[in-house]
């Protein structure tokens, strides 16, 4: 197919454009993607430390109430020389509690020996804990945080635990306050991320404490090691359930080898999409914030922003089609002109002279064009008067070789007459010879 020099030059001119909106849409698409993804990689680490410190502080703060109780000196007193009425005013006491703040679960106090003496919930009352962790840590002479399910109560529930000392440093008992897992759970749901993404909260082990999917409760965020399995099992933290683990083994990596907050992009088999995972310990207690985004959003984001962009630059090329051809047609139409110019000298006709005032190259060239008509116009004429001035000394050579010709046939004639003569002459002589 032919052709012209203006659809060639529109044609370069669009399939560059197409060229470069494509580039751009592909290098906008990626760049915007990479500053949303960082932006919400950003934005979840920022989350998970506040919401972490938040978490800390009501920790802390029932961590500091089981202190409380725990070096008062009425518990201590108690704990040294158990009698029913110090027994019936502490248990008192720690009933005005419990009214005072539901949250309270039970309040209770144990024996060196693991044994409750005073409980505000009666179930607990008799109940040996001495198997539980926060008890071999009191002995310690260590405060703990821990949560599990109740053996005795069957309820989950945040274990705040403190030693009680005598006046000498000698560990006799240890002061627990049960709280609801409701105060701290809202607290944790309350958070951006927990609209549109997760959150969980595990405990050392990586085991799901609380999530605002009930499905993962009492997982793992990851495959365990059969050691660790058998060591969550002796502590009855969770009355025997088999803790059997979640997609996310980079999370428990995390958490089995803790340094520092993390945060990491992984590809949710189960959900089918990219996400980003935030990690991060809680500073006092051996908890784990774990706050997961969906780049779902993100993607959607850059697909329409990217879209928009495609639309403005198809606009564009359409727009720009329409300028480029016309201001080809406007830098074509001298071509033209000197196009028919060409053909008009090409046959010959020198009459006329071409006009271009386009102050560039183009009009260089008319002017070139007109010089070079007005040369060959004038080597025509030249030409033509040669040719003329040949053509009538031929014809003149031509009369002159006629005359020459005629001249000439006459004298042969003559000649050839007189020879006829000579040779009849000499037959009338030779006659003449023969008759002496």
């Amino acid at each position: 197919m032919k052709l012209t020099l203006r659809k060639k030059i529109v044609l370069s001119i669009i399939i560059a454009c197409v060229a470069f909106g494509a580039t751009l849409a592909v290098v906008t698409y990626y760049y915007i993607s990479n500053v949303l993804v960082n932006e919400k990689t950003n934005t979840i680490g920022q989350l998970g430390f506040e919401k972490v410190r938040e978490i800390d502080q009501i920790l802390s703060n029932n961590q500091l109430f089981v202190k409380m109780l725990a070096t008062r000196t009425r518990v201590k007193e108690f704990l040294l020389d158990k009698t029913e009425a110090r027994r019936f005013e502490l248990l008192n006491i720690f009933s005005d509690y419990a009214k005072e703040d539901t949250k309270y679960l039970a309040i209770y106090l144990l024996d060196e020996k693991g044994n409750t003496l005073i409980s505000t919930d009666n179930r607990f009352n008799g109940q040996n804990y001495s198997f539980r962790d926060y008890f071999k840590k009191a002995k310690n002479k260590e405060s703990s945080v821990d949560v599990f399910i109740g053996k005795t109560s069957n309820e989950f529930g945040y274990y705040f635990a403190h030693p009680v000392l005598s006046g000498e440093g000698r560990f006799v008992g240890v002061m627990v306050v049960k709280i609801d897992s409701k105060s701290i759970d809202d607290s944790i749901m309350n958070s951006e991320v927990s609209k549109d993404g997760s959150v969980m909260a595990t405990d050392e082990n990586g085991v799901i404490i609380f999530s605002n999917k009930p499905n993962r409760l009492f997982k793992s965020l990851g495959n365990l090691s059969v050691s660790k399995k058998e060591q969550i099992a002796s502590t009855e933290k969770f009355l025997g359930k088999e803790i059997v683990p979640i997609q996310y083994d980079e999370a428990q990596q995390i958490i089995n080898n803790y340094t520092k907050p993390e945060t990491l992009s992984i590809f949710d088999t189960i959900d089918n999409e990219k996400e980003i995972l935030n990690v991060t310990k809680l500073d006092q207690f051996p908890f784990y914030l774990v706050m997961e985004i969906g780049l779902e959003d993100v993607e959607g984001k850059v697909f329409k922003v990217t879209m928009i962009l495609v639309l403005i630059i198809l606009t564009g090329l359409i727009l720009m089609s329409f300028i480029i051809y016309k201001f080809v047609s406007i830098i074509i139409k001298p071509l033209k002109e000197l196009k028919a110019f060409s053909q008009k000298i090409s046959s010959g006709d020198f009459s006329e002279r071409i006009k271009i005032n386009t102050s560039d190259e183009l009009n260089d060239l008319a002017k070139s064009f007109n010089d070079m008509t007005d040369k060959l116009s004038g080597l025509y004429d030249k030409l033509e008067q040669k040719v003329k001035e040949r053509t009538e000394k031929l014809e003149k050579s031509e009369v002159e070789l006629k005359h020459a010709l005629l001249e000439e046939e006459r004298v042969n004639k003559i000649m050839v007459g007189r020879e006829l003569e000579m040779i009849k002459f000499k037959k009338e002589i030779a006659e003449l010879k023969n008759k002496k």
